[in-house]
């Protein structure tokens, strides 16, 4: 990629300025998209070449910036959207534990695509809590479609 850069540089040098400004600010989105999906070693070597090379090394280095906030926001929020689903999960198998013990295990079954499709987890967390005070699987039933 570097020898990639320099050519393109050594073109671009040649241009007049408004003309080098706009492809310096090309190259530098592009490289920012680039730059996003190399490993963490890879990224200082590049960034570095571009801050020498170019008059956008700052702004460069406020892409970066700006990437990798995005990259931790999106691995935050995976990390959350994974624990929700564990969460999600373990209610939907505890409510079905609970009432497997209570109620005859087959008809609990028949339940379980139902309680499965529900991705709301307050609501999952009402019917665990549902689930002890059902007197049947028929009343269960009524509490999961209210």
């Amino acid at each position: 990629m570097r020898g990639a850069l320099i050519e393109a540089m050594a073109h671009i040098n040649a241009l007049d300025e408004a003309q080098r400004h706009e492809w310096e600010r090309a190259i530098c989105y592009l490289h920012t998209l680039i730059q996003n999906r190399r490993p963490a070693e890879e990224r200082a070597d590049s960034t570095t070449f571009f801050v020498e090379h170019t008059s956008q090394g700052k702004e460069i280095d406020i892409m970066r910036t700006i990437a990798d906030m995005h990259y931790e926001e999106g691995e935050k929020r995976g990390i959350e959207q994974g624990r929700e689903e564990g969460e999600r999960k373990d209610t939907v198998e505890s409510i079905l534990a609970l009432l497997g013990t209570r109620f005859h295990p087959d008809a609990v079954q028949a339940l379980k695509p139902t309680i499965e499709t529900i991705d709301d987890l307050p609501r999952l967390k009402e019917l665990l809590l549902a689930a002890p005070y059902a007197q049947s699987v028929e009343a269960f039933t009524k509490t999961l479609y209210e």
